[in-house]
């Protein structure tokens, strides 16, 4: 067995599973990670066990809570989008506005 993957943690990894989240640089979706642990990091919440080499105790809950955050983050990326051309659109009033007031 290798050594526990929590983070400070130097103790031997006892039980292979996974954690909920992803990994930093590589998107932005999560997912089921895998990681080593050791008997005290294996009782931390969101630690899933590995038993016959799936994921035991895994709340459906966390694969529905994934999909509402990738829905979220389309419809943020949207509205960036939207605000981006009214900005644009409202720099553009002010500057007409200005160019006329300029020339009457």
């Amino acid at each position: 067995m290798q050594r526990c993957d929590y983070k400070t943690c130097q103790a031997e990894a006892t039980t292979k599973g996974y954690v909920f989240g992803r990994v930093k640089g590589s998107g932005d979706d999560f997912s089921y990670l895998p990681v080593n642990a050791c008997d005290d990091d294996k009782k931390i919440d969101g630690f899933f066990e590995e038993i016959d080499g799936a994921r035991s105790n895994t709340p459906d809950a966390t694969d529905e809570f994934a999909k509402a955050c990738r829905e979220l983050k389309r419809s943020l990326e949207e509205l960036a989008e939207r605000l981006g051309v009214f900005r644009f659109l409202y720099w553009l009033e002010a500057k007409l506005k200005n160019h006329l007031k300029k020339g009457r």
